[in-house]
């Protein structure tokens, strides 16, 4: 039989992602990313599906689009502030707790997130390392509406909903207890006060007004903006040169007793995913005690990558370095000893083991880099997993071959019955890796403008109009070719 993933049969793997996704079965609700005049970009309104594919020639504006929405996704918790109304503060007050609908706050907290955006729009020279000057006509726009708001709140999937209790010390003697279901709007507020006076009203509304907004993205499934974590196009020179990065991690502990910057952000002339980037290779040891959403419920996942990369990773504390076990070989690498491929796929690997949560959102830039279209074709079901396990993601890519396996995916899973079984187990799929058409979200940028790729619902597939022209010319020219002899 057929293995799936490190010695699981494909028979094994289905049944332990049947009984892990039948828990999870995210129904995604999409945000709306707009920008406008963003380097090559004039327009592109992006909506964020399960699976969002960017698709687009070179210098076309994809890692500019995905820069830009990552920095957002990554900031914009930072600056929300969601004052609580009087009466709800004065019920605290008097009674201790008070309980708080968010639907009540769902028009305050739009109002806030659009005068907050035009804020993070004139941060973004100093987020993405380049002059005003670039950015001088660029605009984002997040719409958001009342409907659209309350359904990520109620958004919760699951057989029993996730409590989310946040406790937050407001002086030596006082402190707030929030509390909240991922099934409902509503939210308990206690003030816990050990003293004989009571502590201001002012600090505690300042306190109050960020977990508050916090509230509003606290959904794990669902969240109204989901944390991100991106994998960017420099990731094989982050790992290969960890040790040269050091500098960087010197320069800003250095800088750690010096007050942070209003945006949060301090930047030392990377753009903020790159450093992002880097910054997580440099701390790989701090991150190895965590165990990941990903490695604790879904390690069929892990399994799976390492038959593309063709082994596993580990962290070499002894030597504060990465190795690379291959399959199958009593052996042990360095990443400067292993294969582009591998160095290609590492931070990817370290992520889902360590990092991964649900509701997150992977980003990743070009992520076919290295890759044979073999290892690209399984990278798109990778993908897949991950979505039905509950975590976005979002790529920018050239590979025709990543899109074709989608568009697979997504037929291969309207197959049913004993057809589909068959299907599946001749060419090595797990059951559980199917795709819903409107899970995915697909684009090209074109002539400065973002083009939805609709479903074709007659061919059952994704058609990117810039791989499918190329093809095309090349098939013309080479059955010319043949015609005249050559």
């Amino acid at each position: 039989m057929k293995k799936f993933g490190a010695g699981r049969s494909i028979d094994d793997a289905d049944k332990v992602l049947a009984l892990h996704w039948s828990v999870v079965k995210p129904s995604w609700k999409c945000m709306r990313f707009e920008v406008k005049n963003l380097g090559p970009l004039r327009d592109a309104a992006i909506d964020l599906g399960g699976f969002t594919i960017v698709c687009g020639k070179n210098n076309c504006g994809k890692t500019y689009l995905a820069y830009t929405l990552d920095t957002f996704l990554d900031t914009i918790e930072y600056n929300l502030r969601l004052p609580l109304h009087d009466k709800d503060l004065d019920v605290l007050y008097s009674k201790g707790a008070v309980a708080v609908d968010l639907e009540d706050y769902v028009s305050d907290y739009i109002d806030v997130v659009q005068k907050t955006v035009p804020d993070f729009t004139q941060t973004l020279p100093r987020f993405l390392a380049m002059s005003d000057e670039r950015f001088e006509a660029t605009e984002v726009k997040v719409p958001l509406t009342r409907d659209g708001v309350i359904a990520c709140l109620r958004g919760g999937s699951g057989p029993k909903a996730d409590i989310l209790e946040v406790p937050v010390k407001i002086t030596k003697t006082a402190s707030i207890v929030i509390k909240r279901s991922s099934v409902s709007t509503k939210v308990t507020i206690t003030l816990i006060n050990l003293s004989p006076e009571l502590p201001s009203k002012k600090i505690v509304r300042d306190v109050l007004a960020l977990q508050l907004a916090h509230m509003f993205n606290s959904t794990p499934d669902n969240p109204l903006f989901p944390k991100s974590f991106i994998i960017t196009s420099e990731r094989t020179g982050a790992a290969l040169f960890r040790s040269e990065l050091l500098s960087v991690k010197v320069r800003r502990d250095q800088d750690q007793s010096k007050p942070m910057p209003p945006t949060g952000y301090r930047g030392y002339g990377y753009q903020r995913p790159v450093e992002k980037d880097i910054e997580f290779v440099l701390e790989l040891k701090r991150f190895l005690p965590r165990k990941s959403y990903i490695a604790e419920r879904h390690p069929e996942i892990l399994d799976f990558l390492a038959t593309i990369a063709g082994g596993t990773y580990e962290f070499d504390t002894s030597v504060d370095q990465v190795r690379f076990n291959p399959q199958n070989v009593e052996l042990s690498l360095s990443l400067a000893e292993s294969s582009s491929t591998v160095r290609a796929l590492a931070e990817l690997y370290f992520y889902l083991k360590h990092r991964a949560k649900r509701g997150q959102m992977l980003m990743f830039d070009e992520p076919e880099i290295n890759l044979h279209p073999e290892n690209q074709r399984k990278l798109a079901r990778l993908f897949a997993m991950l979505v039905r396990a509950g975590v976005r993601v979002f790529i920018t890519t050239h590979s025709d071959y990543i899109v074709r396996e989608v568009n697979a995916l997504i037929r291969m899973n309207a197959v049913t019955g004993e057809a589909r079984k068959a299907l599946f187990r001749k060419y090595g799929y797990a059951l559980m890796e199917g795709l819903q058409p409107q899970e995915v979200k697909c684009y090209v940028l074109r002539d400065g403008v973002a083009e939805e790729v609709l479903f074709d619902e007659g061919c059952r597939s994704f058609g990117i109009p810039s791989f499918d022209d190329t093809i095309e010319r090349f098939n013309s020219l080479y059955n010319d070719l043949v015609d005249i002899g050559a």
